[in-house]
């Protein structure tokens, strides 16, 4: 049986948990595994977004073809295929760091909008946005949290008080022209939960619009602490909209 609520804690903070309690009483960590996202087409992925590996391995290769044939009297030669094969080195690592593909702008974008989030910029975010935007959990879209909500709570996310957080790219992938899906594991470490660390999966589907503009259509939460999330966190993220930024703080009973 999984539980999550909330808590006060010893030291006075409204605490988060999430504990897995077996037939035994014993608490285990719940965990849900998740597969991520395809890899990038081979020449995308070792010329374009990843050129080091192949860029430093023709160069090596040229150095040794080099010394190779100088040690067997064919110094020309050497010269010759060594030059070729370091100047295709260059030229990989040269393509890949002027060329972004539409996977690595998804990514950085969904890099860049997990700390917006952080930094409480919700001008930013509303501008990533889509105004038909779905905020979905584990697979079910929810009714009364849309974009105006969403944005709103962004802006009162320093009410959270967060310390620390960190975030992971769990890939990247195009399902058609102009949309793309990105999911990210997102960690944070907050004084309002007690400062514990909280750790969520979400997926971000974008669509290309005018300009070359990216935004996103439907947000959706896999997992937190491991588990599927409570469908109950939309009234949470309601309730911190429509919070009073001068308060201070988070009320206990915002979730």
């Amino acid at each position: 049986m999984v539980e999550i609520g909330h808590g006060r804690s010893e030291s006075g903070e409204w605490a988060a948990r999430a504990v897995c309690l077996g037939e035994t009483g014993e608490v285990t960590p719940p965990m849900l595994a998740l597969s991520e996202l395809p890899p990038s087409p081979p020449f995308d992925r070792w010329v374009l977004e990843q050129p080091l590996p192949l860029s430093a391995a023709c160069v090596v290769a040229g150095i040794a073809v080099m010394v190779a044939l100088h040690r067997r009297g064919e110094m020309k030669r050497g010269a010759l295929v060594g030059s070729v094969l370091m100047l295709v080195g260059v030229g990989v690592l040269a393509l890949g760091m002027l060329i972004e593909t539409p996977r690595e702008r998804l990514r950085a974008l969904t890099s860049e909008f997990v700390r917006r989030v952080f930094l409480a910029d919700g001008d930013w975010a509303a501008a990533h946005l889509s105004d038909s935007l779905v905020v979905a959990s584990a697979g079910e879209a929810y009714r009364r949290l849309g974009k105006a909500e969403l944005v709103a709570s962004i802006r009162n996310f320093a009410m959270f008080r967060a310390k620390e957080w960190s975030e992971r790219s769990r890939g990247s992938v195009l399902d058609g022209d102009g949309i793309g899906r990105t999911q990210s594991t997102v960690r944070v470490t907050a004084g309002y939960i007690g400062n514990q660390m909280i750790p969520s999966t979400w997926e971000f589907t974008w669509r290309r619009g005018a300009g070359d503009q990216w935004q996103i259509t439907r947000l959706e939460c896999l997992t937190m602490w491991g588990q599927p999330p409570r469908m109950d966190w939309e009234s949470a993220a309601i309730n911190i909209a429509r919070l009073d930024s001068g308060s201070g703080g988070l009320r206990p009973d915002a979730f």
